[in-house]
């Protein structure tokens, strides 16, 4: 008889892999901006992975300091992503129109956080 036996993997729950753009190009004067990232699992049974991804601010900011408000929505708090699976996830990027008129046009960036951990 071959058997498989995970109890290595009791501790950790398993493995995962989360991909992510490096840089997410927002063309000027676009109110909504999609941006996809994808989920990778293979867990124990008991298992599942938590992804959350959240703005380091509420604004682009160039140089200056000079801000670009925006709003992040779409799949930021993902919970009970199951123990085998390829997912591929979407965010918005979003800036209204009278925020794109307040600023001068320039390069403006943010960092977004994306943190995964395994939930038992």
């Amino acid at each position: 008889e071959v058997k498989t036996n995970y109890d290595n993997l009791e501790a950790t729950g398993g493995y995962y892999t989360v991909t992510y753009p490096a840089e997410i190009n927002v063309a000027w004067g676009t109110e909504d901006t999609t941006a996809n990232y994808t989920v990778e699992t293979q867990l124990v049974p008991t298992a599942t992975l938590k992804v959350t991804v959240a703005q380091d601010n509420a604004a682009m900011k160039n140089a200056d300091s000079k801000e670009l408000t925006y709003t992040l929505s779409g799949d930021t708090n993902v919970t009970g992503i199951g123990a085998f699976v390829t997912e591929e996830k979407a965010l918005n990027i979003h800036v209204a129109t009278a925020d794109w008129q307040s600023v001068p046009v320039d390069a403006y960036s943010d960092t977004l956080t994306f943190t995964a951990e395994i939930v038992k």
